[in-house]
């Protein structure tokens, strides 16, 4: 009998050479996160929920939610 919450995965799909937070990975339903930002040689503009990131951005992982999560970092590229 498990009493611990289940553990989901945090993704992320990145086209631009960054450096990327590397915690948290997994999250339980008690977890809220805010999301830290990548570091890279273009201006981050947000983490988003669709790949190609439309719809609104994402600043955290709230209490509550269950299932694994793909994020889609959005850059400004000129």
């Amino acid at each position: 009998f498990n009493n611990y919450p289940i553990k989901y995965e945090i993704t992320s799909d990145q086209r631009v050479d960054a450096t990327l937070p590397t915690t948290p990975l997994t999250y339980t339903v008690l977890d809220e996160i805010i999301l830290p930002e990548p570091v890279a040689n273009v201006k981050f503009l947000g983490w988003y929920l669709n790949s190609d990131c439309s719809g609104e951005k994402v600043t955290k992982i709230k209490k509550g939610t269950i299932g694994d999560i793909s994020l889609y970092a959005k850059w400004e590229l000129e």
